[in-house]
């Protein structure tokens, strides 16, 4: 039941999308229930981990924000720290750097016909 909400972006080699997954309520609870949201954080090419959310020892995929709910579509953003430019991405409250960021890394090719 786990779907995907939101548009996906891809930065340094990771893909970046979020999810929910609906929860059946607990019986006899009259509440709202926003179910499972998650944020992932894939290697573009394997689909594995990229990268340890929260400062963990091991890799994951995803990251569980609470309250759940559908959490908004992440996007690229260029901010300066101390006077240099880093790449990073948003989704939700939660801001993170792509594994291989670099701006002003790209190589340019031109083609000409003789």
């Amino acid at each position: 039941g786990e779907k995907v909400v939101s548009s996906s972006v891809t930065l340094g080699g990771a893909t970046f999308f979020n999810t929910n997954q609906p929860t059946a309520p607990a019986p006899g609870v009259c509440t709202g229930n926003l179910g499972i949201a998650r944020e992932y954080s894939v290697n573009f090419q394997t689909g594995g981990p990229i990268s340890p959310f929260n400062g963990a020892a091991n890799s994951s995929r995803f990251l569980v924000h609470a309250g759940g709910g559908y959490p908004p579509s992440p996007v690229a953003a260029i901010v300066s720290i101390g006077g240099k430019l880093q790449q990073v991405l948003i989704s939700g409250t939660s801001v993170r750097q792509p594994p291989a960021a670099l701006i002003g890394a790209r190589i340019r090719t031109f083609w000409n016909q003789k």
